[in-house]
């Protein structure tokens, strides 16, 4: 049953000032950071290319009001507090991306948690990671560089198999240093991910002995879990959530 929940906006410390973030959380948990006697378990929620807008806010709403704190940090703040580009507008996205490395990323995702050790109202011990289109494969970068996630979902994320435009290994090469389990959903008609390289992702986990699902919709495109989108399938959407949410249940919350 949902819960209500409450939101905070925040300025988590980074090397180069702050990064803006979106967290939120049930609206059972009150008071504020720090002096708080019980938390819940932390999801981060990683943005879409066009940023932290309105669907990825609603989509951290939403895993609060499933008793998560949820906290969607703004990795465009090198570009400005909080920069957004409409769907489809790939020109602007560029200008927001350019600059970003793995390395940054990895940085900016320590710095999160970072910030929920501080906060009395998330349990920093049980931490996923989830994100969609780019987001998805900084979620699957999160299972590889960082120990304290301890689950990931990766939602249709790109250029894991291809090799990083900023030079490096590709990410799908580094799948062995997964600790935790993670789970993929994919469309089947993704014209921005082939079949082939869903089969390869899958592969990897599965040698590299990473307890993991990947779910594949075959009438699903890119972005099918956006109601924003052309390509939103709320059928799709509807499973996938059902899915992902009982996946974070079961590995931060043993239920």
């Amino acid at each position: 049953m949902a819960v209500s929940t409450v939101l905070e906006i925040v300025d988590i410390p980074v090397a180069e000032g702050s990064m803006r973030g979106y967290a939120v959380r049930p609206g059972s948990l009150e008071g504020s950071g720090g002096g708080a006697d019980y938390s819940t378990a932390s999801i981060i929620v990683i943005q879409e290319a066009f940023g932290v807008n309105n669907n990825i806010q609603r989509i951290t709403r939403r895993f609060a009001s499933e008793e998560f704190f949820a906290i969607a940090p703004v990795l465009y703040h090198r570009q400005g507090v909080n920069p957004v580009a409409q769907y489809g507008d790939m020109e602007t996205v560029a200008k927001h991306r350019r600059g970003m490395t793995n390395e940054l990323i990895a940085q900016d995702l320590n710095s999160v948690i970072a910030f929920l050790d501080r906060y009395g109202l998330a349990d920093a011990e049980n931490i996923g990671i989830v994100g969609f289109c780019m987001g998805g494969t900084v979620a699957y970068l999160g299972a590889v560089t960082n120990s304290r996630i301890k689950a990931a979902g990766v939602f249709y994320g790109g250029g894991i198999v291809n090799p990083p435009t900023e030079g490096g290994i590709p990410l799908i090469e580094r799948t062995g240093e997964i600790k935790v389990p993670v789970t993929g959903f994919f469309g089947g008609q993704d014209q921005m991910i082939p079949e082939e390289h869903v089969d390869k992702i899958r592969d990897a986990l599965t040698e590299a002995d990473v307890e993991s699902e990947i779910n594949v919709y075959p009438d699903a495109g890119h972005g099918f879990f956006c109601d924003e989108r052309d390509s939103y399938n709320e059928a799709a959407a509807n499973d996938s959530w059902d899915k992902v949410l009982a996946f974070f249940n079961k590995h931060l919350k043993n239920k």
